[in-house]
């Protein structure tokens, strides 16, 4: 009942309809737009980077039924060229060269082809897959007249791409009149207002893409769009692409496999981190995944930090192009709209920017969410980690990671019964290095002032995780869009975030993979939340310490974190602590306490215990080991003492 929608309304929109779903389908976004067409590193002349290009939904459909003999076919309509093919260029090469592509312009191609026509900007002759047509629309010659003229009435067109220099003031209200069903419409509205999209909104369609400025593209699609439509082009090429063989031995049958990003400054951590992670498992051996930005850098890594390459250690390395493919790592970069890195860029090494190996947090980033969803096939669990997040004393990993696989689960903190005893206030930034890059074209972290695009909407995430049951988290800042985004996906309010919510920083990554797994799993998932999970074990002592009276606070209410329940003489001291252990560890699969100021709330006989079947608190963010903590971390039972004075050394010669 609480998964959401995956299209908004696909009914046209009434004059009455409420305001909300007209919001929806102005911030609508198509999982699995690409850009086509425009021209990089100085091509285009004169002409700006992108120039000419434009967002396109579903490519994959629109192949699907250009390739279709029995249906509609593809046929395209680009209305205003200026001598300039590179998009319908893009559509033949890219998407399919059985497109039936019509240009249409107010002048002759040899208009644009003489050589004092705008000197500098790109003009050619017409492409052999393209039909030209000498005309432009206007009042007395709509594109109800275009479609006649060429015999199109009651087909469909795949995509309307107009850019006629200011038509569509006097046009637009009739490009749907049409014997023609229109399915996406891409233009460029000079003079934009608002009304042209609540125009389109009206009709059934849904805004995918907008862009800034007084005259931005903007670009529509019909409802309801293909199932295809969303799917990421890159996750279907991984099926074609992906590796069937790593540098190294094959994991087993029912291997667990953590999957890890991680960029050269992290090397080091990264080696530290395998070994206690060695010295600490009892159980099978755990593979760690790795992926490397390419070859190169994987042989950097094996040079510096031989004993963590060698046989036998589990050791998995992979690279972007084996595990994207390289069209798809290609097509990832290029849908993030970046001009780094160029096809002959090397990740080892030095980098622009953000790009900067110092402060790689795009570059891992990529990795992270395209890496997590595809490890070895042989894995039955794949454990998504970070390489600054590791154990501390001796365990079974895999046991212990078998709690959260058993079914994907979504873990809050608030109870959502009781939706306005708490209202908080979320930090709309990120304290990550190269936030700004991050939020503009990556992972869907906003500054207030930030109004581009994001590429990491929660369409996409939808799909980056659809075969992965169990996952851990890395640590930062929850948005308010998330919250927001949330509350619309699961029917609860905007604080009723995980259990990683004041324990351990909010975790905007936490709450997208943990979501993404309780959506991609319908029928085989469960939210646990932490305040139910109490009342169960002892009603008494939760009326006593978690009920909250309406309205009281700006914060969660009480008992909503795991910080709550193990605290040092919090109120729920009236439940026996294994009891408390066993709802954080058994119930709700929690293993670990992420941040050093979050470590020091929790009791030491919290870290001390274990439950009836064994399992304890034992993982830890790199904070855990600030000077300050590390006597803590020495003193819990079955430390692996060794391994944590390792870990002190490489943390402190280590830039994070």
């Amino acid at each position: 009942a609480r998964r959401p929608q995956q299209f908004p309304s696909s009914q046209p929109v009434a004059k009455t309809i409420e305001e909300i779903e007209i919001l929806r389908r102005l911030r609508w976004k198509c999982p699995s737009s690409l850009f086509y067409g425009g021209y990089t590193g100085g091509k285009g002349g004169k002409l700006p980077e992108g120039d000419g290009g434009r967002w396109v939904c579903d490519p994959v459909g629109i192949a699907k039924a250009a390739e279709d003999v029995s249906g509609p076919g593809c046929l395209i309509y680009s209305i205003g060229s200026d001598g300039e093919f590179s998009f319908e260029k893009a559509i033949h090469d890219q998407i399919s060269n059985k497109c039936e592509i019509h240009t249409f312009d107010k002048n002759p191609i040899e208009f644009y082809l003489r050589p004092e026509y705008n000197p500098g900007y790109p003009h050619e002759r017409v492409p052999s897959f393209v039909n030209y047509h000498i005309g432009e629309l206007s009042r007395s010659k709509n594109l109800a007249q275009l479609v006649k003229d060429l015999g199109h009435n009651g087909r469909t067109i795949e995509i309307l791409k107009i850019d006629c220099e200011g038509c569509e003031h006097d046009t637009y209200k009739e490009w749907l009149d049409a014997d023609v069903d229109v399915r996406q419409i891409l233009g460029e509205f000079h003079g934009y207002t608002e009304q042209f999209s609540r125009f389109f909104i009206e009709k059934g369609y849904a805004v995918f893409h907008s862009g800034a400025g007084s005259d931005p593209e903007m670009s529509y699609v019909k409802l309801p769009m293909r199932e295809s439509a969303m799917v990421s082009p890159m996750m279907l090429a991984l099926d074609a692409r992906r590796p069937q063989q790593l540098p190294s031995s094959q994991p087993v049958a029912k291997s667990v496999c953590m999957l890890v990003p991680v960029y050269p400054d992290h090397f080091a951590a990264l080696a530290a981190r395998m070994e206690m992670i060695r010295r600490t498992n009892t159980g099978p051996v755990v593979k760690s995944v790795v992926v490397f930005g390419d070859a190169a850098e994987h042989t950097d890594f094996c040079n510096r930090h031989p004993a963590a390459c060698s046989e036998g250690t589990g050791f998995h390395a992979m690279n972007l192009d084996q595990l994207l493919g390289k069209e798809a790592h290609k097509a990832f970069k290029s849908s993030l709209g970046m001009e780094q890195p160029y096809s002959d860029f090397a990740y080892k090494g030095e980098r622009f920017g953000c790009w900067a190996k110092s402060s790689g947090r795009v570059y891992q980033t990529v990795k992270k969410f395209y890496g997590a969803a595809f490890g070895p096939e042989a894995c039955s669990t794949y454990w998504v980690c970070d390489a600054e997040t590791l154990p501390f004393r001796k365990h079974n990993l895999s046991e212990h990671l078998e709690l959260n696989a058993r079914f994907p689960q979504l873990v809050i903190s608030g109870w959502h019964d009781e939706p306005k005893c708490a209202k908080v206030q979320v930090d709309d930034g990120t304290d990550q290095s190269c936030a700004v890059l991050m939020s503009n074209v990556t992972n869907g972290m906003r500054y207030p002032s930030d109004t581009k695009t994001s590429i990491f909407t929660p369409q996409r995430w939808k799909q980056v995780f659809l075969f992965v049951d169990q996952w851990w988290f890395y640590e930062r800042t929850v948005t308010a869009d998330w919250l927001r985004f949330l509350e619309d996906a699961t029917n609860m309010p905007a604080w009723a975030v995980f259990a990683y919510y004041m324990f351990s920083d909010m975790s905007v990554y936490g709450m997208m993979m943990h979501w993404s797994a309780y959506y991609a799993h319908p029928g085989r998932s469960k939210i646990l939340n932490i305040r139910e999970e109490i009342r169960k074990v002892d009603s008494d002592a939760f009326e006593a310490c978690c009920a909250c009276p309406e309205g009281v606070s700006d914060s969660p209410p009480a008992c909503s974190t795991v910080a709550d329940l193990l605290n040092v003489g919090g109120c729920l001291a009236r439940i026996a602590m294994a009891k408390r252990l066993s709802i954080a560890v058994e119930g709700l699969g929690i293993f670990g306490i992420g941040n050093y100021n979050r470590f020091m709330y929790v009791a030491k006989e919290a870290w001390a215990l274990k439950t009836q079947q064994g399992h304890g608190l034992h993982w830890c963010y790199i904070n855990c080991f600030k000077p300050d903590a590390m006597q803590r971390l020495l003193e819990m039972p079955d430390a692996d003492i060794a391994g944590i004075n390792m870990f002190e050394t490489v943390f402190h010669n280590t830039k994070v």
